[in-house]
């Protein structure tokens, strides 16, 4: 019986990473696959449960707040005096009711408070896992929750302080972070993090104009603090530009998610030790072949010569270094059925797959 290595990122906002390779080994394995299971994620969503998963890091809870103000309990790990904050934990869009997506009025302050709690733990060493935010600010809100400023009422990029900038870049004066996500877009321009990622959270035509100017006024004033060119930094439009006073006063690198766990979880020697791979996420399109986590390991399993077959909630697109792609989701997209369906749904995949894998 040939070995199979499951290893696919969350099915987002339906099933964690942990979720759906439990719900493939499982059906594998009572068919009588002999099979090994790795989580995955890529510096979005389900990144701390894998942090936590791998290193047995240590859980620390804080009363912050989310997006759009209201109270949230969100949690940082440490291992070995090194921290690892994400943006979805506090910030995350999947904390915003659907009325109240609008990013004029929203920051990352409640991530700010995070910062404040390591750093005032003495922590000097962080990781920021980039992905999945509600917000368009360039981190300023993040900056006004480090120094401990009164919440916003408005996204307080159009209209930033720069007394308060110079506080938070003292704070900040001595850490290291570290700033892991899984896109490469820059901060400005059609590409940029306001008319790419501004619509994806509610932002209208005339929001994503403001946002814009907004955020070429904040990259001016960042720019005097450094020699290089920031505009020219792919990735820095991760997350609405939170990175950007990490790159600007502390001289932070950009790491690609898929590269980080795969070091961290070693995937290479999983994939070696396979015949075939299983792996995919919520939707399969052209986008997974950009630095997502499943194109990735597909790509290099293909490269090494195994049975590579792809998963997504919905298939949009079959990128060629699947041998064969399937779905879990057929006909009309609904949301409700999606959310309420979930496992039963993968399941069927899987026997679709089963089925493939025996006439193979």
């Amino acid at each position: 019986m040939k070995r199979i290595f499951v290893c696919c990122d969350s099915f987002k906002g339906t099933m964690s990473s942990f979720e759906v390779n439990e719900v493939i080994t499982s059906e594998l394995i009572n068919k009588g696959y002999e099979c090994e299971s790795l989580p995955m994620a890529d510096g979005g969503e389900g990144s701390l449960d894998i942090i936590q998963y791998s290193l047995n890091a240590k859980n620390t809870l804080v009363n912050t707040y989310t997006a759009d103000y209201s109270p949230i309990n969100a949690s940082y790990f440490i291992y070995k005096n090194e921290a690892y904050i994400d943006t979805a934990s506090a910030s995350g869009l999947v904390h915003i009711k659907p009325d109240n997506k609008k990013p004029l009025r929203l920051s990352s302050y409640g991530t700010g408070l995070l910062f404040k709690h390591v750093i005032d733990n003495g922590i000097k060493f962080i990781n920021f896992f980039l992905g999945g935010s509600a917000t368009v600010d360039g981190s300023v809100g993040l900056l006004y929750g480090l120094v401990g400023e009164p919440l916003p009422i408005t996204n307080p990029l159009l209209s930033f302080n720069s007394e308060v900038i110079k506080r938070a870049e003292k704070i900040l004066k001595g850490i290291r972070v570290n700033l892991i996500t899984d896109v490469s877009n820059p901060i400005l321009g059609k590409n940029g993090a306001t008319k790419v990622y501004g619509p994806q959270k509610g932002a209208t035509t005339q929001d994503v104009i403001e946002l814009e100017n907004a955020m070429q006024d904040w990259v001016k004033y960042l720019q005097l603090n450094v020699s290089f060119d920031i505009k020219g930094i792919n990735g820095a439009g991760a997350a609405g530009g939170i990175g950007l006073p990490f790159i600007a006063f502390n001289g932070s690198y950009i790491l690609k998610g898929y590269e980080y766990f795969r070091n961290l979880l070693n995937y290479p020697e999983a994939i070696n030790r396979c015949d075939i791979v299983i792996t995919g996420e919520g939707c399969i399109d052209h986008q997974t072949m950009m630095g997502k986590g499943p194109g990735q390991l597909a790509k290099e399993a293909n490269e090494k010569g195994k049975l590579v077959i792809g998963i997504g909630g919905m298939v949009k697109e079959e990128p060629s270094v699947f041998k064969k792609v399937f779905s879990t989701f057929k006909g009309p997209f609904n949301e409700l059925v999606i959310n309420n369906n979930a496992k039963e749904r993968l399941q069927i995949a899987i026997k679709e797959v089963e089925e493939y894998l025996t006439n193979c």
